[in-house]
């Protein structure tokens, strides 16, 4: 697991992150998608589903361990981990993610095209017309 997470370094920036790894509590009230894993900190950055407010962040692994102690104590079930086959994009896994990220993509084009049309205005502008 430490492998995949290496090999994609970081993503933070990502428009769509993959997911190497998945932790959820018993009966599923919380959801850790795992997209990047910091050794010298030994913590965990990616995004948590279920709490009043899901968000990205990060998270240290023994604070992981200890949500789903105390869940596991109260709910009297194991935590579950998926280990991915592959490294998949958040959007595939959390549908909520597809629309805004196809939206920041097309919005970023957008943007790419236009300096791109800017720079062959100026480029045309600068050059002296043919005789």
């Amino acid at each position: 697991m430490k492998l995949q997470f290496k090999a994609l370094g970081k993503q933070e920036f990502a428009d769509d992150p993959k997911v190497v790894t998945i932790f959820k509590t018993p009966g599923e009230k919380l959801a850790f998608y795992m997209t990047e894993y910091r050794e010298k900190e030994d913590c965990f950055f990616g995004y948590v589903k279920g709490t009043s407010v899901d968000s990205w962040g990060s998270i240290p692994r023994n604070n992981i361990e200890a949500i789903y102690k105390v869940d596991q104590e109260i709910s009297g079930q194991d935590r579950t981990r998926t280990q991915l086959s592959k490294p998949t994009p958040i959007s595939e896994l959390v549908p909520a993610f597809k629309e805004p990220i196809m939206v920041a993509r097309l919005n970023r084009l957008m943007e790419e095209q236009q300096k791109k049309n800017e720079q062959e205005r100026d480029q045309d502008q600068g050059q002296e017309p043919e005789h």
